[in-house]
């Protein structure tokens, strides 16, 4: 699904101190909110120079570009300077177009961006200043720049395959085809779920897009997401306005990208190549992946159990190691709902499982603040009878004993909300 995230840090580079904002996913009408309170933030405390990093940003709407011309303005009169590095090709062609880069700085390169810093103070700067000489130590690697605007052109396989799954064919549906119809490939229209299955296992699309509304659209994802082979293939599913996902959320196996009528068509078409240009690499190396999320209550943990069962049915592990997997990942859902949800039924919990030659990964997240998992990590190490706990009085604690045994590898992340359960196809 489109998301943006967004991390801040101060760093000292070349002897300018500055605070990079890095971004990354897709800047739009869903998610300009959460980056505009990030810059609401920084200005109740505004650094010298602010450095948004758009290595990862995919896309940015006219709403996002917006955003960045007002607290461009905003910052300066704070005595700031805000500048935009390293944006991909397709992003600064899509700035280019409404003149962004004559209003912000953008730069291509870490050494360009220096010399600016260098030239002058906030406000009275150069961005034609010429490139210094800069330590090894910190030059950058890669090219230098994005390419001109005029250059800019999205780039997708010559022989993929798309399949449509809509109500009907009408304007958008045919602006859509000419868009993403590949030079030797094929796209194609189904106008309902039964026929659309049957026309997946004919096409063995590159990509599916998807109308929610279609009677059978959840059924259909889900019969996908769950099979080894099937489930790589990128689905795009379109949300008709005023469509609350957050109520889909009581159980609810993800698309991989969605949007929310209504939206520019530019977004889809970004969605649609990016995920056209991975698959083939997607499918060199991963065998499978779903992502799924659900509500704490117990109905709905047990089927993600049951969820997580048939998914570990298909995964190419022994029967015992397949058992081991399953009892590490309950162990971690309900140290979730009852560590980290504290028995609030309302908060979710998020599930990714992958699948490669080599091993099965899952990931739980919970919505909790996590805890100190160094320290029970470190107790695990230390102790070779996890019992001895009960034998002292005390209960509990055995959780993480039972998940590192169970698994090959197990990793917390964060704060300790979210932990990594790692099993190797040849163990067992």
């Amino acid at each position: 699904m489109p998301e943006l995230k967004l991390q801040t840090g101060i760093e000292t580079i070349g002897g300018v101190k500055f605070t990079r904002l890095s971004l990354a996913g897709f800047i739009n009408s869903s998610t300009f909110q959460n980056f505009q309170k990030t810059l609401d933030v920084l200005l109740q405390a505004p650094p010298k120079e602010l450095v948004l990093d758009f290595a990862e940003v995919q896309y940015i709407n006219s709403t996002g570009m917006s955003t960045l011309a007002n607290y461009r303005n905003a910052f300066l009169k704070a005595g700031t300077e805000m500048v935009v590095l390293n944006p991909s090709d397709p992003v600064y062609g899509i700035m280019s177009l409404i003149g962004l880069p004559e209003i912000l700085p953008i730069f291509g390169n870490e050494d360009l961006l220096f010399s600016y810093f260098r030239s002058g103070k906030v406000g009275d700067r150069r961005t034609d200043i010429a490139q210094e000489e800069t330590p090894e130590a910190w030059k950058p690697k890669g090219k230098d720049g994005p390419a001109n605007a005029k250059e800019f052109e999205m780039l997708k396989p010559e022989d993929s395959t798309v399949l449509m799954v809509v109500r009907q064919r009408d304007r958008f549906t045919e602006i859509t085809r000419r868009r993403l119809m590949a030079p030797k490939g094929r796209f194609e229209f189904a106008f309902n779920c039964d026929e659309a299955l049957n026309m997946f296992d004919r096409l063995n699309p590159d990509l599916v897009i998807l109308e929610d509304q279609l009677e059978g659209a959840e059924d259909f994802l889900a019969t996908i997401k769950v099979q080894k082979g099937k489930s790589i293939t990128p689905i795009i599913k379109v949300y008709d306005p005023g469509t609350d996902l957050a109520k889909r959320k009581q159980f609810k196996i993800w698309e991989d990208a969605y949007l929310v009528e209504p939206f520019e068509m530019v977004e889809l078409f970004t969605l649609s190549e990016a995920e056209l240009r991975q698959i083939p690499k997607n499918r060199q190396i991963l065998l499978h992946l779903t992502h799924f999320e659900f509500r704490s209550s117990a109905l709905d943990v047990e089927k993600s159990k049951e969820l997580s069962k048939q998914l570990l049915s298909v995964s190419g592990l022994s029967k015992t190691a397949a058992t081991e997997t399953q009892a590490a990942f309950t162990e971690a859902v309900d140290n979730g709902v009852l560590h980290g949800h504290k028995g609030d039924t309302s908060k979710q919990i998020d599930v990714v499982v992958l699948i490669d030659n080599d091993k099965i990964q899952i990931t739980v997240e919970d919505q909790g603040a996590g805890f100190d998992y160094q320290k029970h990590l470190k107790a695990v190490r230390e102790s070779p009878n996890p019992l001895e706990k009960r034998v002292s009085g005390r209960t509990g604690g055995l959780g993480i004993h039972l998940m590192t045994r169970c698994t090959d590898q197990l990793e917390y992340l964060g704060a300790g909300n979210c932990v990594r359960l790692t099993k190797y196809l040849t163990a067992g």
